[in-house]
């Protein structure tokens, strides 16, 4: 549980920090544009997946190697989308990435939790 409350506190303090709109105009980008939704859906989704085959998969019993993993999937996958964008889209959109790492947080945090609290005892 010690290793959650980490987490918890290291991914607070990393959103809170991102200079997601710092170098970019609101009319463009808007920070709660209409696809960030999406972004942070497919990260969710992205992201308690990850967690959960990666649970299913592995011989080893700890939360935060599965945690770590599915974060690291989200935030890779959130990355080489938005440099495709850099490169063959709209443009790189950091605010975009933002929505990426908010719904990673979110979805792995929360099954970390269910974990920790189904594996407790």
């Amino acid at each position: 549980m010690r290793g959650l409350l980490i987490f918890s506190v290291l991914s607070l303090s990393g959103l809170l920090s991102f200079p997601s709109w710092a170098d970019e105009v609101e009319g463009e980008d808007p920070f709660f544009g209409p696809d960030k939704a999406l972004h942070f859906s497919v990260s969710a989704a992205l992201g308690s997946g990850s967690f959960a085959l990666l649970d299913a998969l592995s011989a080893e019993d700890e939360g935060w190697q599965h945690a770590s993993l599915a974060m690291s999937a989200v935030l890779t996958v959130g990355l080489a989308k938005e440099l495709y964008d850099e490169a063959w889209g709209s443009g790189f959109s950091s605010r975009d990435l933002f929505w990426d790492v908010a719904g990673g947080v979110f979805a792995v945090g929360l099954s970390w939790l269910v974990w920790e609290l189904c594996h407790d005892g």
